[in-house]
């Protein structure tokens, strides 16, 4: 009776371990999906023509990136990891998943870092900055990637560092960031502050960098709180098992940390669709397929190539296409406000022509 009674109750606990297992199955794929599916959706709103126009969107896009390969990579390797109960973990994985969640971590502590630095240079020096290249951001893209890569594949690779060193190391990329964003917002608040009893001639640009940063400002606020909880759990590991015996936790307290801590992955393309008019625009246009004039596309027969479809179709072609009959084909190649006027036509436009029926 006692054997049977104690069996039961181990099974009672392997199938409840499981369902809670199953649960952080869900979770963290629910996670993945909206990560991927949102950061894509961003990339490309990104790099469309009408939200590009600003420079920061280099950064964003690049942020956005990050948070994609956090998706497609780090949260399915995550799963892998811990389904350890239904499944063998080979080493390779595990190392390969070390690998890129510490790339991609640090990649988004210094995107977000550079954002701050980019802000506070727009608000602080705004002449230099409207002359400013995109060359420079290009460059800002390239160091973060290479920062971020190369502590965590020297040690991954060639295991260059003790452990203790390596805690110093993962802890000090980690804080080093954070301070340096912490510290350009609050340069850029008194910054604000100090030139706004100033009347200058560019009231509009100021007034757009600024809504800008109190966007970004808000992503870097919802950073900080998905992942600090993380921050902290890992730094008191890190440095307990450094100096004294390894801190233990429960497993679930840790995939709480990492469900937060991946869970700022889609939490970006949301607060952008919240604060950015020309983000939403950008939306709205990717999911416009049929019944829209579009730039730079083609539409042949109730078949639209999708993406950009944002100004109606002026009154000439209007007219135009309202005595045609049928139409074939209609390229618009040049299709800008720069260059259609209440007075002028369409440059580059092919007119509708009636198919011939013989």
């Amino acid at each position: 009776m006692n054997n049977t009674g104690r069996n039961d109750s181990r099974e009672d606990t392997e199938v409840f371990q499981r369902n809670r297992v199953f649960g952080w199955f869900f979770a963290f794929g629910v996670v993945g999906i909206v990560t991927v599916f949102g950061n894509f959706l961003t990339i490309i709103a990104f790099t469309r023509r009408q939200v590009h126009k600003k420079r920061a969107c280099i950064l964003l896009a690049n942020l956005a990136f990050t948070d994609l390969m956090v998706g497609c990579l780090t949260v399915p390797l995550y799963i892998y990891v811990i389904g350890s109960h239904f499944w063998t973990i080979y080493p390779e994985i595990l190392a390969a998943f070390k690998t890129l969640d510490s790339i991609t971590g640090f990649a988004s502590i210094m995107s977000i870092s550079m954002i701050s630095l980019e802000r506070l240079f727009s608000i602080g020096w705004p002449v230099w900055h409207r002359n400013s290249t995109e060359r420079p951001y290009i460059f800002a893209v390239l160091l973060i990637w290479l920062f971020a890569s190369i502590v965590p594949s020297l040690q991954t690779c060639f295991n260059v560092f003790s452990f203790q060193t390596y805690a110093h190391v993962v802890v000090l990329s980690l804080t080093t960031p954070l301070v340096v964003t912490a510290a350009s917002y609050s340069l850029l608040w008194i910054k604000k502050k100090k030139y706004s009893s100033r009347v200058t001639g560019s009231r509009v640009a100021e007034h757009e960098d600024m809504k800008l940063a109190r966007t970004l400002l808000i992503v870097t606020v919802v950073f900080f709180i998905t992942w600090l909880p993380f921050l902290v759990l890992s730094a008191k590991i890190l440095y307990s098992c450094s100096y004294h015996s390894c801190f233990h936790t429960s497993p679930h307290v840790l995939h709480f940390t990492k469900l937060l801590h991946y869970g700022n992955s889609c939490a970006n393309p949301v607060i952008y669709a919240m604060r950015i008019a020309s983000f939403r625009m950008a939306i709205k246009d990717i999911f416009c397929y049929r019944n829209c004039y579009c730039r730079n596309n083609v539409i042949v027969q109730n078949e639209v190539a999708p993406f950009s479809c944002t100004r109606a179709l002026p009154a000439p072609l209007k007219k135009e296409r309202a005595d045609v009959g049928e139409i074939e084909m209609l390229h618009i190649s040049e299709f800008d406000s720069a260059s259609v006027s209440k007075t002028s036509t369409v440059r580059d436009v092919a007119l509708p022509r009636k198919v011939n029926r013989n």
